[in-house]
């Protein structure tokens, strides 16, 4: 017999074929059921396969989310679990995408923009970050001062645990100064320097006697650091940029990244102005400084107890019971009980640095006044801020012992 020009015997075998595998499909289905699970990608393998860019509900198993999806998850608002504390905006943070310290109940962490972070929830008021692949992250898009948007994803199971879904939300969050307990120590000491700094105004002994190696700094206002374990007087004008150093406040330095830093932004009304960075950037804080006024007025009054030329260069003088005899250009400090010359290059380098801060005497030129001679110079309070000048007759009666 034949079908349609086929032989009826291969008929047969097509049917009985047929049969066979449907079934052996009948008896598969249940067991591909039961392993769905094992054969869905896993959450972990998308994110690292996809380098955590094209996270979909696809990625997740349905016993995946039986396992990570606890119920209490806040969701779709986490606003009030989470804080924006601070963004990296350093002047010299060249980062293209600055960090961004965020906090939740439980933890802190740093992140930038467009990277995806992971939600996990212990109970109903507790959230916290993990590096852990949950079903619930967030992806911040934008920053500016008053505050940070967030983009919160989740995926949810529809009540029959059937079907997943994905929804999507976007947070802002106001942005809340950290506490000054967050500083690292070094930070902590950084600004504790700052804070104990004096403000004074340009140095009057520069600007009257300095040569050309001190023009740059003949008419700077100063900033005084008397925690600073090296130079203590720093010469600044608006825009300049200071970072701390091994103990030390550092004018300008070539490199200032993981340093705290001050930049002065004002030097008005008496005071000066700026900015201060915690090493990290995430603390800023403004700071303000009054201007210095001297309360040692000793200087206005300042007399020789006798003033004698001794020839056209030198003169000898006494003060306060003690003689000296003077060289033009000769300079002196003002020590508790009397005067001290100064002894060689070194010494005259820290009085430069403020590594000595006392009053100055400086004996500068003996000068024709008709027919009197009269002995030039200037006196300077400890700050250098304040002077006064001499101009005092010199006795033309040298005692003896002086006369050579």
């Amino acid at each position: 017999m034949i079908v349609i020009g086929i032989p009826f015997k291969i008929w047969e075998k097509v049917i009985r074929y047929f049969c066979i595998l449907f079934f052996i499909i009948l008896s598969v289905s249940p067991l591909l059921f039961l392993f769905k699970d094992i054969l869905l990608p896993s959450a972990y393998e998308m994110d690292k396969a996809t380098g955590g860019k094209t996270l979909s509900k696809k990625s997740f198993s349905l016993s995946f989310l039986d396992k990570n999806l606890p119920p209490t998850l806040p969701s779709p608002d986490i606003s009030s679990y989470l804080s924006y504390l601070s963004c990296n905006n350093r002047p010299d943070n060249k980062e293209s995408f600055p960090p961004i310290l965020l906090s939740s109940t439980d933890n802190r962490i740093q992140i930038t923009l467009n990277e995806r972070v992971y939600l996990r929830s212990k109970d109903l008021n507790h959230i916290e970050f993990t590096s852990a692949t949950t079903p619930y992250f967030i992806t911040p898009i934008a920053v500016n001062e008053t505050g940070l948007t967030l983009k919160y994803e989740c995926l949810h199971k529809n009540k029959e645990g059937a079907k997943l879904y994905h929804r999507s939300d976007l947070v802002f969050l106001p942005k809340s100064e950290p506490s000054f307990g967050s500083l690292d120590p070094f930070s902590e000491e950084s600004l504790k320097s700052l804070n104990s700094a004096k403000f004074y105004p340009p140095d009057k002994l520069i600007s009257l006697l300095g040569g050309k190696e001190f023009s740059p700094s003949k008419d700077l206002s100063r900033l005084f650091f008397p925690l600073n374990k090296e130079k203590a007087m720093l010469p600044l004008k608006e825009g300049d940029q200071c970072s701390f150093s091994d103990g030390n406040w550092i004018k300008n330095p070539k490199d200032s990244r993981n340093a705290p830093l001050f930049i002065v932004t004002s030097m008005k009304n008496n005071e000066i102005s700026g900015t201060f960075w915690s090493s990290n950037g995430f603390y800023s804080q403004k700071i303000n400084i009054p201007l210095q006024k001297s309360l040692n007025t000793s200087y206005q009054t300042f007399a020789f107890d006798s003033l004698y030329k001794r020839n056209n260069e030198t003169v000898i003088c006494k003060s306060e019971g003690k003689t000296y005899i003077l060289k033009q250009n000769d300079w002196l400090v003002k020590n508790p009980l009397s005067w001290a010359q100064l002894q060689g290059i070194s010494e005259f380098n820290d009085l430069m640095d403020y590594k000595i801060f006392k009053e100055i005497l400086v004996f500068d030129s003996i000068e024709k006044e008709e027919e009197d001679e009269v002995f030039i110079g200037y006196i300077f309070d400890e700050s250098r801020s304040n002077f006064k000048k001499l101009q005092i007759p010199l006795k033309k009666n040298t005692p003896l012992r002086y006369s050579k």
